[in-house]
C-alpha cells in the first residue's frame, strides 16, 4: 500500500519541544521528508537527552520564560513551519505565587504557545513556501491552557487560542491550526484519517492512512500525520481549525 508522502526539501521547520515523544516523532518525520529541522528542550545541551538529535540543529528554549522566547525569535530569521510540541514542564519546587503567575501569563498570551508564535511571526511571514508559513498546535501544546483547569473548559479555551492567532496573523500570511487527540488508554486498534484536495492544491495525497498498534503509537502516528498534511500546501487554504485524531 502507498502511504502519502511529503516533499518539505528546502523548508525550515521548528518543532518546539521535539526532543522526546510525538514532537521527536514530528521532527523526524519533517527531516525524512528533506527539512530543515530544528528542535528546542529546557535542557542546554543535547548530551542530556536519551535520544540521538544529531540530525537536528538544537537550540535551547522553555515556553515558561518570555525572555527566552524572545532570545529565540531574534535568532530566526525564516521559518517555514513551526510546530508547538512542548507541554508545560513547571519545576516542582516552584512556590504556589510563583506557578499562579506563570499560569496568568500563559493565560494572557505572554509566555508559552502564543507567546512564542507571536513572537515568531515576523520569520513565518517571510516563508517562501506555497501557501506561506504554517504554524501547528500539537496535543501537548494544549496542555498549556490546561494549567488552569481540566476538562472542557481547557478545551474551548485551545480552540479560542488557535482561532484567535489565526485571525491576527492571517493579514500577514500565515495560517494556524490546531491538533487533539483522544485519551490514549486502550487496547491496540486502527486510526483512520481522512485527506481530500484537488490534485493541483499542492503537497497532498487523498489516500487514508491506516495505522495499526497499540493506542499510543497509533494515536502518535496519526498526529504525525496530520501535523504533516497541516503544514503541507495542501493545507493552504485552512486556518484557525482545530482537529482531533483517536
Amino acid at each position: 500500500m502507498n502511504y502519502p508522502r511529503y516533499d518539505y526539501s528546502g523548508h525550515r521547520v521548528a518543532v518546539l519541544g521535539g526532543t522526546q515523544g510525538t514532537g521527536l516523532a514530528i521532527a523526524h518525520a519533517f527531516a525524512d521528508a528533506g527539512a530543515d529541522v530544528t528542535v528546542t528542550g529546557a535542557q542546554h545541551l543535547t548530551g542530556f537527552y536519551d535520544a540521538d538529535l544529531s540530525r537536528f540543529r538544537y537550540r535551547p528554549l522553555a515556553l515558561d520564560h518570555p525572555e527566552a522566547i524572545a532570545d529565540f525569535a531574534t535568532g530566526t530569521d525564516r521559518l517555514d513551519v513551526l510546530v508547538v510540541a512542548s507541554a508545560p514542564e513547571l519545576p516542582r519546587h516552584l512556590g504556589h505565587a510563583d506557578r499562579e503567575f506563570v499560569v496568568e501569563a500563559c493565560r494572557l498570551g505572554l509566555a508559552g504557545p502564543t507567546q512564542a508564535v507571536r513572537r515568531l511571526r515576523p520569520a513565518l511571514s517571510a516563508s517562501v513556501a506555497q501557501g506561506g508559513g504554517a504554524v501547528v498546535l500539537t496535543p501537548a501544546a494544549a496542555r498549556w491552557w490546561a494549567l488552569a483547569g481540566d476538562g472542557p473548559d481547557a478545551e474551548d479555551a485551545f480552540h479560542r487560542a488557535v482561532a484567535g492567532l489565526a485571525g491576527g496573523l492571517d493579514r500577514h500570511g500565515v495560517r494556524v491550526n490546531g491538533c487533539l487527540a483522544n485519551p490514549t488508554q486502550g487496547p491496540a486498534y486502527h486510526v483512520q484519517i481522512e485527506r481530500h484536495a484537488p490534485r493541483s492544491s499542492g503537497t497532498l495525497l487523498a489516500r487514508p492512512r491506516r495505522v495499526r498498534g497499540s493506542l499510543t503509537e497509533a494515536t502518535r502516528a496519526a498526529v504525525v500525520d496530520l501535523v504533516q498534511f497541516l503544514a503541507s500546501a495542501g493545507a493552504a487554504g485552512l486556518t484557525g481549525q482545530t482537529l482531533r485524531v483517536g
